[in-house]
């Protein structure tokens, strides 16, 4: 049985930080937890993330007993994004690349509801087209958060090849699906209420393996220069 090296275990308001995976690892993970679990027939998750990765990689990885991918929000390749829900079904949204900026951070917002199965991706505020995927499935078990890795077990069965590296931060999740309006206050960080499953500004996790909590201030210039 593997044992995770847990570093420590919090409870804090994380504003303004920035989880960071330095290299790609099969034992680097933050694992959130949700203010409530049970019946979860709607989901939105927003966060905002910066990789220059190439390769596939988890970018947020929610799981059940029986359902390793039962709210997955993947990076297949640059522009491909997989939203899967209920492990095997997925549908894969094309998002439009950045330009000229290095590494270029990108906020992300996924959408589904379990009456009509429709499921969307909004990019830096920008709603893709709709997708069916899992019409009437619910979550309805214990779940296990985690970012930087891709659970194919409940809470491990990491690849090290579909782990994250780069720098993730602003992570919410609702047990609705937000509005359009909703979700663009959440891009602009301007009037909107945080995440009633997880909530970035009160947020229990735990680090586990070379995860890094930053400042967002150590990656700006503070000298007064622009």
């Amino acid at each position: 049985m593997c044992k995770w090296n847990l570093l420590f275990s919090v409870y804090a308001d994380l504003s303004r930080k920035i989880f960071t995976f330095p290299t790609t690892s099969s034992s680097a993970f933050v694992k959130l937890k949700p203010n409530m679990e049970g019946d979860l027939q709607n989901v939105t998750v927003c966060l905002k993330y910066a990789t220059d990765l190439s390769r596939e990689n988890s970018l947020f990885s929610l799981a059940t007993p029986t359902n390793q991918n039962a709210f997955l929000i993947f990076n297949v390749k640059p522009g491909i994004v997989r939203l899967h829900v209920g492990s095997a079904a997925h549908a894969d949204f094309w998002v439009p690349q950045a330009k000229e900026v290095l590494p270029p951070w990108t906020h992300i917002c996924a959408t589904w509801e379990s009456g009509s199965g429709l499921g969307q991706l909004w990019i830096n505020g920008m709603g893709t087209v709709r997708k069916g995927i899992s019409k009437g499935f619910k979550l309805n078990e214990k779940i296990s958060i985690l970012l930087g890795q891709e659970q194919d077990s409940f809470g491990g069965g990491f690849d090290s090849s579909q782990s994250f590296v780069g720098q993730i931060s602003d992570v919410h999740m609702w047990n609705y699906v937000l509005s359009p309006c909703d979700i663009i206050g959440v891009y602009n960080s301007f009037n909107f209420t945080p995440g009633n499953v997880l909530n970035w500004k009160e947020m229990q996790y735990e680090l586990h393996g070379y995860v890094i909590l930053e400042s967002e201030s150590k990656m700006q210039c503070q000298s007064g220069y622009s």
